[in-house]
């Protein structure tokens, strides 16, 4: 993953819905495994050393 993407660059690499992945990366971040920051409409995404972890 390039850092930092957005859920729509993750949506499209995977050609899922943006729902979709918007709701894992919730998981996610609730785990602490990603950072997430708003940044207008969109919200950046970043892995956190607990997520390289988990890798």
């Amino acid at each position: 993953m390039n850092q930092p993407t957005t859920i729509t660059d993750i949506a499209k690499r995977l050609n899922v819905s943006e729902s979709t992945v918007s709701r894992q990366v919730a998981r996610l971040a609730d785990l602490g495994a990603l950072h997430l920051l708003q940044k207008g409409k969109t919200k950046e995404v970043r892995i956190t050393l607990t997520g390289k972890i988990l890798l």
